[in-house]
Formats: C-alpha cells, structure tokens, sequence
C-alpha cells in the first residue's frame, strides 16, 4: 500500500506427557521386566515436557501518547497537520500511541531488541479553499504479537530494521467540496473516495528517546511521493504507561 496520495495544487489539497503412548503401555507383554519398562515411562515423560516448553523472558511494554507528531505536505503550497486537541479542528489530527516493547534488565527497560507491536492514528482534517475543500477521514492502524516494526535500542537513539511498520493498513474516506473538485486526481465533488483495509508497509526512522525513555522525537521520514507531491510523518511521543511483562511471547524472545 502506498499512503494515500494528497494531491496539491494552488487551489487545493488532498490528503492522504507421556501416558498411555508411553512404553508403560507395553507392560502386558513385558513380564517381569514390567518394572524396568515402568521407570523407563517415567523419562519419557520428562522427555514430553520439556518438548512442550516455549522460551519465555520478560520485556517493557512501553505505550506512547503521539501528541506533537506532524504530517507534512509538501507540493504547490506547503501544509502541515499536527496531532493535538481539538482533534477536529482544520489544521490537526489525532488521538494516536504506539506500543514498544522493549529489553529488560534486572527490573529496567534496556538496550536491546525492540518492537513496535500497536500503533494508531487518526487523521481527520480539511485542506484547500473556498474553490476545493477537501475533507480526509483516515484511521491508520498496524498491529501484531510479534511485532510490526523490529530495532535495536543504542542508548537513546532506536534504530528500526527495516525501516518500517509492516501490515500499516487505513480505512476512511477523502471527500471532496467546491468547484475545482476532480482536479488533480481530488474526487469529485460529492463522491467520497472510500479507502478499506488498504494495508502494506509504512516508512518510519530512527527515533531518538530522552535518556529515561518518557519520550521520543523523530526527524521525519518520507511516505508518500509521486509528481504532484511529497508527505512525510514526524513522530513525537510522551510515555502514558509502563509495565513489565515477564511472559512475552515465544517470538519476541532472544
């Protein structure tokens, strides 16, 4: 999936064990070795267990409110829609967080592997003027247990591998008002643009945390270009929760 595109002219916007299988069973036609064969069962049964053991540690779960995360357009005229309260005014967006778990060691989040495992955003803004006024109604969400984004906290700096969230999906609608609607690629006036589970990778970079990790800033990362324009995303997040969770799943584990 690419983002989807807001295209931009001087006169509008569009944005974007064991038991009975055992050889205990055997012990009818074992005779007097029936003994034996029943201490032999008994490793057997050990043998299942730790079959069905599954690596276990323990990892940060760290939630990220997204207030100060910018969206940038650049094309014709420049425009930028910021994530704060009032979510429904012209020029902002939002709520967003972002889930990461992070390394533990001896009881505190650490450097190491980490994984963005939820994030999302809402993006419900107007672009254009009184000949175009385009309305986007987007609602970007990625999520999974093992992770939607893989790094390697360095100190304070967080560098993903690959450089971006997989499985990023939007679902929303863009609409179109004025005269000019139609234009550029913008819909047509009235007939709203519906966008369902349009999912696929998302860029971001690398984020860099305050050293207690309560917060990140992010120099912004390109996800969207094509002839009429280019958008990228700023994130920026505030720690909401923290919470140590000793049973992380099997994939997330060293």
């Amino acid at each position: 999936m690419r983002c989807l595109p807001i295209f931009l002219t001087s006169a509008l916007f569009l944005g974007c064990g064991g038991g009975d299988d055992s050889p205990a069973g055997d012990s009818d036609v074992s005779g007097d070795d029936d003994d034996s064969v029943g201490d032999d069962d008994d490793s057997v049964g050990d043998d299942d267990d730790d079959d069905t053991d599954l690596p276990t540690c323990s990892t940060w779960v760290n939630t990220y409110d997204l207030t100060g995360t910018r969206y940038f357009i650049d094309a014709v005229l420049d425009f930028a829609v910021t994530l704060e309260e009032p979510y429904d005014a012209d020029a902002t967006m939002g709520p967003g967080t972002m889930t990461i778990r992070f390394a533990d060691n001896a009881g505190a989040a650490a450097d190491g592997p980490a994984h963005i495992v939820d994030y999302s955003l809402s993006q419900d803004y107007l672009t254009g003027n009184a000949q175009a006024i385009v309305h986007t109604e987007l609602e970007n969400t990625a999520a999974g247990e093992c992770g939607v984004g893989t790094g390697a906290l360095l100190g304070t700096e967080l560098t993903w591998t690959p450089e971006v969230m997989t499985d990023h999906c939007q679902n929303g609608q863009v609409s179109c008002v004025g005269i000019f609607c139609g234009a550029g690629g913008s819909p047509e006036e009235n007939v709203p643009v519906v966008v369902t589970n349009e999912c696929d990778d998302y860029a971001i970079g690398t984020f860099t945390f305050a050293a207690d990790l309560s917060s990140f800033t992010h120099e912004g990362t390109v996800v969207y270009q094509d002839d009429w324009e280019t958008s990228a995303m700023q994130y920026a997040g505030t720690l909401v929760s923290s919470e140590l969770d000793p049973n992380t799943p099997a994939c997330l584990c060293p």
